[in-house]
């Protein structure tokens, strides 16, 4: 947060590596429950705009006043 979440690591990178996760996991019969948590969580983050932010402004989707 100290650089305005800047990014380092977009966002929406981060989203579409955990699309692929889930997909791989899903082709390997494996269940990640929190891999499809995580992969929720960031599309919704991205949804509200904050897909260009470092993926550590997920943050951000529980604590919405940082700044």
């Amino acid at each position: 947060s100290a650089n305005g979440w800047k990014p380092g690591f977009m966002a929406k990178l981060m989203l579409k590596d955990l699309r692929l996760s889930q997909m791989a996991a899903q082709s390997a019969g494996a269940s990640t429950p929190l891999g499809a948590v995580a992969t929720a969580a960031y599309a919704m983050h991205i949804e509200n705009g904050n897909g260009d932010l470092d993926s550590s402004s997920i943050i951000k989707l529980l604590k919405p006043d940082l700044k």
